[in-house]
Protein backbone atom coordinates (compact mmCIF):
# COMPACT_ATOMS: atom_id res chain seq x y z
CA UNK A 1 0.00 0.00 0.00
CA UNK A 2 1.58 2.94 -0.88
CA UNK A 3 2.10 5.72 1.80
CA UNK A 4 1.80 9.40 1.81
CA UNK A 5 2.27 11.77 3.87
CA UNK A 6 0.78 15.00 4.06
CA UNK A 7 2.14 18.45 6.33
CA UNK A 8 -1.87 18.81 8.01
CA UNK A 9 -0.85 22.34 9.51
CA UNK A 10 0.58 23.98 5.99
CA UNK A 11 -1.38 26.24 4.32
CA UNK A 12 -4.16 29.33 4.80
CA UNK A 13 -7.03 26.37 6.33
CA UNK A 14 -4.80 24.76 8.43
CA UNK A 15 -5.71 21.76 9.61
CA UNK A 16 -9.10 21.48 8.39
CA UNK A 17 -8.34 21.63 4.64
CA UNK A 18 -5.53 18.87 4.91
CA UNK A 19 -7.35 16.86 6.94
CA UNK A 20 -10.41 16.67 4.84
CA UNK A 21 -8.43 16.36 1.66
CA UNK A 22 -6.84 13.19 2.76
CA UNK A 23 -9.99 11.94 3.66
CA UNK A 24 -11.22 12.76 -0.05
CA UNK A 25 -8.14 11.08 -1.62
CA UNK A 26 -8.32 7.63 0.87
CA UNK A 27 -12.45 7.09 -0.17
CA UNK A 28 -11.25 8.06 -4.45
CA UNK A 29 -7.71 5.85 -3.62
CA UNK A 30 -8.13 2.77 -2.40
CA UNK A 31 -4.35 1.39 -2.23
CA UNK A 32 -3.46 4.77 -0.33
CA UNK A 33 -2.48 5.24 3.40
CA UNK A 34 -2.29 8.75 4.55
CA UNK A 35 0.30 9.53 7.30
CA UNK A 36 -1.15 12.72 8.93
CA UNK A 37 2.10 15.13 10.12
CA UNK A 38 1.22 18.12 12.59
CA UNK A 39 -0.17 18.86 16.01
CA UNK A 40 -1.29 15.60 17.26
CA UNK A 41 -4.09 17.37 19.34
CA UNK A 42 -5.45 18.53 16.30
CA UNK A 43 -5.77 16.22 13.98
CA UNK A 44 -6.82 13.98 16.99
CA UNK A 45 -10.07 16.19 17.34
CA UNK A 46 -10.85 16.70 13.28
CA UNK A 47 -10.02 13.12 12.34
CA UNK A 48 -12.96 12.08 15.14
CA UNK A 49 -15.19 13.84 13.98
CA UNK A 50 -14.79 12.40 9.91
CA UNK A 51 -15.11 8.93 8.83
CA UNK A 52 -11.67 7.65 8.82
CA UNK A 53 -10.80 4.03 7.68
CA UNK A 54 -8.74 3.62 11.30
CA UNK A 55 -6.25 1.10 9.41
CA UNK A 56 -5.04 3.47 6.81
CA UNK A 57 -4.31 6.38 8.66
CA UNK A 58 -1.51 7.19 10.94
CA UNK A 59 -1.21 10.58 12.72
CA UNK A 60 2.75 11.84 13.60
CA UNK A 61 3.16 14.62 15.89
CA UNK A 62 5.44 17.34 15.15
CA UNK A 63 5.85 20.39 17.64
CA UNK A 64 6.65 23.17 15.50
CA UNK A 65 4.37 25.10 12.48
CA UNK A 66 5.76 27.30 9.45
CA UNK A 67 3.92 30.01 8.60
CA UNK A 68 3.49 31.80 5.51
CA UNK A 69 5.30 34.74 6.77
CA UNK A 70 8.48 33.27 7.79
CA UNK A 71 11.56 33.16 6.04
CA UNK A 72 12.11 29.97 4.01
CA UNK A 73 15.66 29.46 5.92
CA UNK A 74 15.08 30.48 8.95
CA UNK A 75 12.26 28.37 9.25
CA UNK A 76 14.40 25.37 7.53
CA UNK A 77 16.93 26.21 10.22
CA UNK A 78 14.79 27.09 13.45
CA UNK A 79 12.12 24.74 13.15
CA UNK A 80 13.63 21.03 12.35
CA UNK A 81 10.70 19.63 14.45
CA UNK A 82 8.42 21.81 12.10
CA UNK A 83 5.38 19.37 10.36
CA UNK A 84 7.28 19.77 6.72
CA UNK A 85 10.39 18.75 8.32
CA UNK A 86 8.94 16.00 9.95
CA UNK A 87 6.77 14.78 6.72
CA UNK A 88 10.12 15.13 4.88
CA UNK A 89 12.10 12.90 7.45
CA UNK A 90 9.76 10.15 7.03
CA UNK A 91 10.13 10.25 2.98
CA UNK A 92 14.11 10.34 3.56
CA UNK A 93 14.17 7.56 6.17
CA UNK A 94 11.78 5.14 3.67
CA UNK A 95 8.47 5.43 5.64
CA UNK A 96 6.54 7.44 3.28
CA UNK A 97 6.75 7.20 -1.03
CA UNK A 98 5.31 11.27 -1.06
CA UNK A 99 4.96 14.26 1.17
CA UNK A 100 2.38 16.61 0.03
CA UNK A 101 2.06 20.18 1.70
CA UNK A 102 -0.15 23.72 1.14
CA UNK A 103 2.65 25.60 3.61
CA UNK A 104 5.08 28.23 2.77
CA UNK A 105 6.22 26.91 -0.85
CA UNK A 106 9.89 28.55 -0.26
CA UNK A 107 10.45 26.54 3.13
CA UNK A 108 9.20 22.90 1.44
CA UNK A 109 11.54 23.91 -1.71
CA UNK A 110 14.60 24.03 0.68
CA UNK A 111 13.86 21.71 3.09
CA UNK A 112 12.88 19.10 0.42
CA UNK A 113 16.44 19.76 -1.25
CA UNK A 114 18.15 19.41 2.00
CA UNK A 115 16.44 16.36 3.17
CA UNK A 116 15.90 14.80 -0.11
CA UNK A 117 18.83 15.67 -1.77
CA UNK A 118 19.16 16.25 -5.59
CA UNK A 119 19.20 13.86 -8.69
CA UNK A 120 22.54 13.24 -10.21
CA UNK A 121 23.38 16.15 -11.73
CA UNK A 122 20.51 18.56 -11.50
CA UNK A 123 21.87 22.36 -10.79
CA UNK A 124 18.23 23.25 -9.60
CA UNK A 125 15.13 21.45 -8.93
CA UNK A 126 12.15 22.90 -10.08
CA UNK A 127 8.79 23.56 -9.88
CA UNK A 128 6.32 23.44 -12.76
CA UNK A 129 1.89 23.86 -13.64
CA UNK A 130 0.02 22.46 -16.33
CA UNK A 131 -2.06 25.69 -17.77
CA UNK A 132 -4.90 25.29 -19.60
CA UNK A 133 -4.86 26.28 -23.24
CA UNK A 134 -6.57 26.32 -26.49
CA UNK A 135 -5.74 22.42 -26.98
CA UNK A 136 -3.43 20.44 -24.44
CA UNK A 137 -2.08 22.13 -21.65
CA UNK A 138 0.86 23.71 -21.09
CA UNK A 139 3.37 22.98 -18.69
CA UNK A 140 5.01 26.47 -17.54
CA UNK A 141 8.42 26.43 -15.12
CA UNK A 142 9.81 28.00 -13.00
CA UNK A 143 6.84 29.10 -10.96
CA UNK A 144 8.63 30.02 -7.87
CA UNK A 145 11.55 27.83 -6.65
CA UNK A 146 13.97 29.91 -8.55
CA UNK A 147 13.94 33.93 -8.46
CA UNK A 148 17.15 34.09 -10.06
CA UNK A 149 18.18 31.63 -12.48
CA UNK A 150 21.29 31.52 -14.65
CA UNK A 151 21.41 29.98 -18.64
CA UNK A 152 21.85 26.52 -17.62
CA UNK A 153 19.36 26.29 -14.87
CA UNK A 154 16.77 27.39 -17.89
CA UNK A 155 18.27 24.69 -20.47
CA UNK A 156 18.03 21.68 -18.00
CA UNK A 157 13.67 23.36 -17.06
CA UNK A 158 13.57 22.72 -20.45
CA UNK A 159 15.24 18.86 -20.33
CA UNK A 160 12.72 17.86 -17.29
CA UNK A 161 9.56 19.44 -18.44
CA UNK A 162 9.83 17.57 -21.81
CA UNK A 163 10.53 14.40 -19.84
CA UNK A 164 7.92 15.41 -17.20
CA UNK A 165 5.57 15.73 -20.28
CA UNK A 166 6.37 13.02 -22.10
CA UNK A 167 5.60 10.75 -19.15
CA UNK A 168 2.15 12.40 -17.46
CA UNK A 169 0.69 13.65 -20.40
CA UNK A 170 1.79 11.02 -23.02
CA UNK A 171 3.09 13.82 -25.84
CA UNK A 172 5.47 13.05 -28.20
CA UNK A 173 8.49 15.26 -28.81
CA UNK A 174 6.65 18.34 -26.64
CA UNK A 175 7.51 21.35 -28.83
CA UNK A 176 9.27 23.38 -25.86
CA UNK A 177 9.87 27.31 -25.73
CA UNK A 178 11.51 29.83 -23.48
CA UNK A 179 9.63 32.71 -22.71
CA UNK A 180 10.41 36.34 -23.53
CA UNK A 181 9.15 39.79 -24.87
CA UNK A 182 9.69 39.01 -28.06
CA UNK A 183 9.29 36.10 -30.86
CA UNK A 184 12.29 36.69 -32.60
CA UNK A 185 15.81 34.80 -31.35
CA UNK A 186 17.42 38.29 -30.62
CA UNK A 187 14.66 39.20 -27.97
CA UNK A 188 15.10 38.92 -24.16
CA UNK A 189 17.82 39.20 -21.60
CA UNK A 190 21.17 38.23 -21.70
CA UNK A 191 20.73 34.78 -19.79
CA UNK A 192 17.14 34.11 -21.81
CA UNK A 193 19.37 34.74 -24.98
CA UNK A 194 22.09 32.22 -23.88
CA UNK A 195 19.41 29.86 -22.81
CA UNK A 196 17.75 30.34 -26.58
CA UNK A 197 21.43 29.04 -27.96
CA UNK A 198 21.74 25.99 -25.57
CA UNK A 199 18.06 24.84 -26.15
CA UNK A 200 18.57 25.50 -29.87
CA UNK A 201 21.42 23.19 -30.18
CA UNK A 202 19.71 20.64 -27.84
CA UNK A 203 18.11 17.09 -28.69
CA UNK A 204 14.66 18.96 -27.64
CA UNK A 205 11.96 19.91 -30.09
CA UNK A 206 12.65 23.49 -29.21
CA UNK A 207 10.54 25.86 -31.05
CA UNK A 208 12.01 29.19 -30.03
CA UNK A 209 11.16 32.09 -28.18
CA UNK A 210 7.50 32.46 -27.03
CA UNK A 211 5.28 35.42 -25.72
CA UNK A 212 3.13 35.43 -23.29
CA UNK A 213 0.06 35.52 -25.32
CA UNK A 214 1.69 32.06 -26.95
CA UNK A 215 0.62 30.40 -23.95
CA UNK A 216 -3.17 30.46 -24.09
CA UNK A 217 -2.91 29.38 -28.05
CA UNK A 218 -1.29 26.20 -27.67
CA UNK A 219 1.59 26.87 -29.41
CA UNK A 220 4.13 25.28 -26.75
CA UNK A 221 3.79 21.72 -24.75
CA UNK A 222 6.39 23.51 -22.23
CA UNK A 223 7.20 26.71 -21.93
CA UNK A 224 10.51 27.67 -19.73
CA UNK A 225 11.00 30.88 -18.15
CA UNK A 226 13.05 31.67 -14.36
CA UNK A 227 10.41 31.50 -11.37
CA UNK A 228 10.10 35.13 -10.78
CA UNK A 229 8.32 35.61 -14.14
CA UNK A 230 6.17 31.94 -14.18
CA UNK A 231 4.97 33.25 -10.63
CA UNK A 232 3.66 36.38 -11.54
CA UNK A 233 2.43 34.82 -14.41
CA UNK A 234 0.53 31.93 -13.63
CA UNK A 235 -0.97 34.53 -10.61
CA UNK A 236 -2.45 36.90 -13.39
CA UNK A 237 -3.71 33.79 -14.91
CA UNK A 238 -5.32 32.13 -11.71
CA UNK A 239 -7.20 35.41 -11.19
CA UNK A 240 -8.15 35.79 -14.72
CA UNK A 241 -11.11 33.74 -15.33
CA UNK A 242 -12.90 35.07 -12.01
CA UNK A 243 -12.19 38.36 -12.98
CA UNK A 244 -14.19 37.81 -16.71
CA UNK A 245 -17.09 35.80 -14.63
CA UNK A 246 -17.52 38.61 -12.81
CA UNK A 247 -17.42 41.56 -15.86
CA UNK A 248 -20.29 39.20 -17.57
CA UNK A 249 -22.71 38.90 -14.22
CA UNK A 250 -22.52 42.89 -14.23
CA UNK A 251 -22.88 43.34 -17.87
CA UNK A 252 -25.54 40.50 -17.94
CA UNK A 253 -27.52 40.66 -14.55
CA UNK A 254 -30.64 39.91 -15.63
CA UNK A 255 -29.53 36.37 -16.91
CA UNK A 256 -28.62 33.20 -15.93
CA UNK A 257 -25.04 32.58 -16.06
CA UNK A 258 -24.94 29.04 -14.11
CA UNK A 259 -23.94 27.53 -17.71
CA UNK A 260 -21.10 30.15 -17.77
CA UNK A 261 -20.13 29.94 -14.47
CA UNK A 262 -19.94 25.91 -15.12
CA UNK A 263 -17.81 26.31 -18.36
CA UNK A 264 -15.04 28.32 -16.06
CA UNK A 265 -15.24 25.61 -13.22
CA UNK A 266 -14.98 22.98 -15.72
CA UNK A 267 -12.18 24.79 -17.80
CA UNK A 268 -9.85 26.78 -15.76
CA UNK A 269 -10.66 24.97 -12.06
CA UNK A 270 -7.61 24.88 -10.32
CA UNK A 271 -8.57 22.24 -8.02
CA UNK A 272 -8.31 19.53 -10.95
CA UNK A 273 -4.50 20.02 -10.30
CA UNK A 274 -4.28 20.79 -6.63
CA UNK A 275 -0.88 20.30 -6.80
CA UNK A 276 2.60 20.25 -8.33
CA UNK A 277 5.50 18.38 -8.05
CA UNK A 278 9.40 20.02 -7.36
CA UNK A 279 11.51 18.10 -9.93
CA UNK A 280 14.70 17.42 -9.84
CA UNK A 281 14.97 15.78 -6.32
CA UNK A 282 15.41 12.62 -5.39
CA UNK A 283 11.89 11.88 -3.54
CA UNK A 284 8.55 13.06 -4.44
CA UNK A 285 7.38 16.40 -2.59
CA UNK A 286 4.27 17.94 -4.12
CA UNK A 287 3.37 21.92 -3.84
CA UNK A 288 -0.24 23.24 -2.95
CA UNK A 289 -1.86 26.60 -3.32
CA UNK A 290 -1.95 28.09 0.22
CA UNK A 291 -5.16 28.67 0.09
CA UNK A 292 -5.97 25.23 -1.56
CA UNK A 293 -9.83 23.41 -0.80
CA UNK A 294 -9.67 19.79 0.05
CA UNK A 295 -10.74 18.95 -3.07
CA UNK A 296 -7.87 20.73 -4.29
CA UNK A 297 -5.52 18.94 -1.47
CA UNK A 298 -6.68 15.37 -2.49
CA UNK A 299 -6.10 16.48 -5.99
CA UNK A 300 -2.70 16.89 -5.13
CA UNK A 301 -2.42 13.71 -2.96
CA UNK A 302 -3.57 12.23 -6.57
CA UNK A 303 -0.36 13.48 -8.35
CA UNK A 304 1.74 12.51 -5.73
CA UNK A 305 0.67 8.97 -6.50
CA UNK A 306 0.75 9.43 -10.09
CA UNK A 307 4.33 10.25 -9.45
CA UNK A 308 5.17 7.24 -7.55
CA UNK A 309 2.70 4.84 -9.43
CA UNK A 310 4.44 6.21 -13.08
CA UNK A 311 7.98 5.85 -11.34
CA UNK A 312 8.61 9.77 -12.97
CA UNK A 313 11.49 11.10 -10.70
CA UNK A 314 13.60 7.71 -11.88
CA UNK A 315 12.64 8.03 -15.30
CA UNK A 316 13.99 11.99 -15.58
CA UNK A 317 17.23 10.80 -13.56
CA UNK A 318 17.71 7.95 -16.31
CA UNK A 319 17.28 10.23 -19.12
CA UNK A 320 19.25 12.60 -17.62
CA UNK A 321 22.73 10.21 -17.18
CA UNK A 322 21.64 9.74 -20.48
CA UNK A 323 21.48 12.84 -21.67
CA UNK A 324 25.11 13.63 -19.80
CA UNK A 325 27.01 10.97 -21.68
CA UNK A 326 25.00 12.30 -24.94
CA UNK A 327 26.44 16.04 -24.72
CA UNK A 328 29.60 15.23 -22.99
CA UNK A 329 30.61 13.75 -26.65
CA UNK A 330 28.98 16.75 -28.57
CA UNK A 331 31.70 19.05 -29.53
CA UNK A 332 30.04 21.45 -31.21
CA UNK A 333 27.55 21.87 -28.35
CA UNK A 334 30.94 22.29 -25.90
CA UNK A 335 31.81 25.30 -28.44
CA UNK A 336 28.84 27.27 -28.13
CA UNK A 337 30.20 28.28 -25.10
CA UNK A 338 33.29 29.68 -26.00
CA UNK A 339 31.62 31.34 -29.02
CA UNK A 340 29.36 32.79 -26.82
CA UNK A 341 32.01 34.27 -24.31
CA UNK A 342 33.94 35.84 -28.07
CA UNK A 343 31.06 38.03 -28.56
CA UNK A 344 30.94 41.66 -26.95
CA UNK A 345 29.75 42.27 -23.92
CA UNK A 346 28.97 38.63 -23.55
CA UNK A 347 31.67 37.72 -20.66
CA UNK A 348 29.94 36.99 -17.66
CA UNK A 349 29.65 32.95 -18.36
CA UNK A 350 31.88 30.17 -17.05
CA UNK A 351 32.91 26.94 -18.72
CA UNK A 352 33.25 24.49 -15.61
CA UNK A 353 29.76 25.65 -14.60
CA UNK A 354 28.06 24.75 -17.40
CA UNK A 355 30.77 21.54 -18.31
CA UNK A 356 30.34 19.98 -15.19
CA UNK A 357 27.12 19.00 -15.97
CA UNK A 358 28.04 17.13 -19.18
CA UNK A 359 30.32 14.61 -17.34
CA UNK A 360 29.33 11.90 -15.21
CA UNK A 361 31.10 12.78 -11.58
CA UNK A 362 34.11 11.45 -10.33
CA UNK A 363 33.66 9.57 -6.89
CA UNK A 364 33.51 11.97 -4.15
CA UNK A 365 33.01 15.26 -6.64
CA UNK A 366 29.53 15.60 -5.77
CA UNK A 367 27.67 17.96 -8.10
CA UNK A 368 27.42 20.95 -5.21
CA UNK A 369 30.17 23.21 -6.73
CA UNK A 370 30.34 26.69 -5.72
CA UNK A 371 28.02 28.95 -6.88
CA UNK A 372 29.86 32.28 -7.51
CA UNK A 373 32.01 30.25 -10.12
Amino acid sequence: MLRVAIDVMGGDNAPDNPIKGSLIALQKIPDLSMVLVGDHLQIEEAVSKLDFPDNRVEIIHASQVVRMSDSPIKAVQRKKDSSIAVALTLHRMGKVQAVVSAGNTGTQVIASVLKLGRMNGVLRPVIGSLIPTNGRPCFLLDIGANMDCRSVYLFQFGIMGAIFVQAVLGIENPRVGILSIGSEKNKGNAVSLFAHHLLKESHLNFIGNIEGSDILCGKADVAVCDGFVGNLLLKFAESFPGFILGKLENAFRDKDCDELENFFDEQFNPESYGGVPILGINGVSVVCHGSASPLAIASAIKVAVEMVDKSINELIADQLSKLRRFYAMNKYFHSLLERWEERQNRIYWNSKRLFNWFYEPKPGDGDDEDESR
